[in-house]
């Protein structure tokens, strides 16, 4: 994540903490509209990746979104959510692809489940 972060959104990690299968990590950055941005996602469990919602794409940069079943917290200088997707800028298509790979990996060793039920 860190070595390749948005060029367009100029993101930078704090900190990128994994514990079994669940990460915490804060990204800074500014929002297309120039505000500056401190974002902190804390407690989001891989075993609980939604493979069907979960894709990488490009918009005006290269992103992941990566869905998941159970809920995790988002917290800024104004509010704290719980919410269940999370969205990656990524630097190029082919970065998001291999840490797309990556995340769709750590879902599959955490026991996260590949199709419904």
């Amino acid at each position: 994540m860190a070595s390749s972060s948005s060029d367009y959104r100029k993101e930078s990690y704090g900190y990128i903490n994994l514990n079994k299968c669940r990460l915490d990590y804060n990204v800074f950055g500014t929002y297309p509209v120039g505000d500056l941005y401190n974002i902190k996602f804390s407690n989001i469990d891989f075993s609980s990746l939604n493979y069907q919602i979960s894709k990488a794409g490009h918009d005006y940069t290269a992103f992941i979104i990566l869905n998941f079943n159970n809920s995790f917290q988002s917290k800024d200088d104004l509010k704290t959510l719980t919410i269940r997707t999370v969205v990656v800028n990524v630097s190029t298509e082919e970065n998001a692809q291999i840490l797309f790979k990556a995340f769709l990996h750590l879902g599959e060793l955490c026991g996260a489940q590949k199709s419904p039920l």
